[in-house]
């Protein structure tokens, strides 16, 4: 292969690539040689084969929009991208179930399925570029996990392009489907180390006839979880519930609730058919009424704009670089992790999924809350001993690569380190998939 370090000259004839600037597909400022973009999966995984073969490293990508996400590579040859790899291959409304090309964005196949009433209780950050390889790749998730889980519980099949170019398929096309090991789970945030994901095949859900989200306000965000772990043991079932501080609820245009006295806002939605939906909303007044709520208010038209910029905290692109921290712990532990972060010098948003243990911190590069990577990285070490206590982990989803050279992303995952090599080794053992970018340099 030629070493020149860009696509002009690419060795991959037939492969249906695309030529581009190399430097607009760097990965943490390590740019590739070479991108390309295969026409179809015959056509990836000759791509695939041939890279194998003189040991490139490789990077599959999707939409781009969770690349600040893991090490930086170690070594960056190729990128593979899947934007031609797009489209519903097939559909059974009746048997609430869709399959669909990797590179196809999340937002067109909610559309596609919104048609038949039916939507995948999936979420991402830009959902009009983040792609379904991608999301599946990075294990994205968000407040209405809550009610459906993550793409582990929705992913029923997958078709896989490995480092050397074989493609495998896993699970099947029904719900059914018992046979074999569930291979599915394993590509599942494996963030694109173990095969190119060029097919999935998910269960489907009916949407909601009716949706309601009311957002509740309260002195802190420690009473906010507070409220929120009340409501899910008064078995109310709400499809999705986040609190945010002030500065998450002005990032995501919710009026500031500092104008109203409260410091911390609580959004809870609920779904279903009508008569259930107002029985639970009244259920969910009570509780929250019972536990400070300042006063409350019901989002209609702007319901679907909240939810999706409470996902997009911290990833939107018109905004300056954002540094996030997402945390995992036991629910029991939420406010404990909250209090102890809310004592931190950073100026920070805060959006936490009480009822799942999950909170995301996140600090903007801006003028205003220019943070020390000093500070950064002690918070980030404050953060991982805290949640450790309570067995839970902190890794950091956003930041620049300066900062990456003086922390690990992942922190530290223990014995289960052994056994991720084991599989790595096993799945491409010439270690050429995102190399370096994984858990333990994985």
């Amino acid at each position: 292969m030629s070493q020149q370090a860009n696509v002009s000259s690419s060795p991959f004839a037939g492969s249906g690539e695309q030529r581009s600037e190399t430097a607009l597909f760097a990965v943490d400022g390590v740019a590739p040689r070479r991108v390309v973009f295969p026409r179809d999966v015959d056509a990836l995984a000759e791509t695939m084969r041939q890279a194998h073969a003189e040991r490139l490293a490789v990077s599959p990508r999707g939409g781009g929009t969770k690349l600040s996400l893991g090490n930086p590579p170690r070594r960056l040859d190729l990128v593979v991208g899947t934007q031609n790899l797009t489209g519903v291959l097939d559909h059974q409304p009746a048997n609430l179930t869709v399959t669909a090309q990797a590179g196809t964005p999340l937002a067109a196949l909610q559309a596609a399925l919104a048609e038949h009433g039916q939507f995948l209780p999936l979420e991402s950050p830009l959902p009009t570029r983040a792609t379904v390889g991608g999301v599946l790749a990075a294990n994205a998730s968000g407040p209405h996990r809550l009610a459906y889980g993550t793409a582990r519980d929705w992913l029923i099949g997958v078709r896989v392009v490995h480092a050397d170019g074989t493609v495998t398929k896993a699970g099947g096309k029904v719900v059914k489907n018992v046979t074999g090991y569930d291979l599915n789970k394993l590509y599942v945030g494996s963030l694109g180390t173990l095969g190119v994901i060029v097919e999935a095949t998910f269960k489907v859900a009916p949407l909601p006839t009716v949706r309601r989200t009311v957002v509740a306000r309260f002195a802190s965000v420690e009473a906010a979880c507070q409220a929120a772990l009340a409501v899910d043991r008064a078995g109310i079932g709400p499809l999705a519930a986040v609190a945010l501080n002030a500065e998450a609820a002005r990032r995501v245009q919710v009026a500031s609730p500092q104008r109203t006295g409260a410091e911390a806002l609580l959004a809870v939605e609920l779904g279903g058919r009508p008569m259930g939906v107002a029985r639970r909303e009244a259920d969910l007044l009570r509780v929250l009424a019972e536990h400070g709520a300042a006063r409350h208010e019901v989002l209609n038209n702007a319901s679907d704009r909240f939810w999706q910029a409470a996902v997009d905290l911290g990833w939107g692109e018109a905004e300056p670089p954002a540094r996030a921290v997402r945390c995992g712990v036991p629910p029991s532990a939420i406010t404990s992790i909250v209090g102890t972060i809310r004592t931190l010098p950073l100026h920070l948003a805060l959006a936490v999924q009480p009822a799942v243990g999950v909170l995301r911190a996140v600090a903007w590069a801006d003028a205003r809350s220019r943070t020390p990577d000093e500070t950064l990285v002690d918070a980030v070490a404050v953060f991982r001993r805290v949640a450790a206590l309570h067995g839970g982990y902190a890794v950091v989803e956003r930041c620049d690569p300066a900062l990456k050279a003086r922390l690990d992303v992942w922190g530290d995952v223990g014995p289960s380190l052994a056994l991720m090599r084991r599989v790595k080794e096993q799945f491409d053992p010439s270690g050429v998939l995102n190399p370096g970018r994984y858990v333990g340099g994985i």
